[in-house]
């Protein structure tokens, strides 16, 4: 097989990431992650990551430590509420639909912290956006044409 698909490749511009990128999709959808285990993953990640505990994540999304117990166990019993998940989701600066789609950890960190920078920016006076894009005009390279 491994000849196959080098073969294959040579004949496609040595595109292997691209050949494995296939493969991965194919895989992925003969066995597709369920998307609550989908959003277990992704919550837990996110949890760790920043280094909260269940019970100061749960105060963050003012939910109880036992949903996000559960939200984080996709074998519990119990299914937590559509809302409860949007409420954890928030905590993190990201909607239900980023936390149930099987992305990245540091492009969901990406997202949340993107939603967060335009939150803040439509919250601030029209002094604070002048200084935010000087700021942003320096820090940033020129648009190339």
């Amino acid at each position: 097989m491994k000849n196959t698909i080098a073969i294959y490749c040579s004949k496609r511009n040595n595109s292997l990431l691209g050949e494995l990128s296939n493969l991965a999709t194919m895989k992925h959808k003969l066995n597709p992650m369920p998307s609550r285990m989908i959003i277990a993953r992704n919550i837990r990640l996110l949890r760790e990551h920043h280094q909260f505990s269940q019970k100061a994540l749960g105060r963050k999304a003012n939910v109880s430590q036992r949903t996000i117990s559960n939200i984080e166990n996709p074998e519990s019993e119990t299914t937590p509420t559509t809302d409860r998940v949007e409420a954890v989701a928030a905590a993190f600066g990201l909607q239900l639909f980023h936390v149930a789609a099987p992305l990245p950890l540091d492009l969901l960190l990406d997202i949340g912290g993107l939603n967060r920078m335009i939150d803040t920016f439509s919250h601030i006076d029209q002094d604070g956006r002048e200084t935010i894009e000087r700021v942003a005009k320096l820090a940033l390279p020129p648009p190339q044409t």
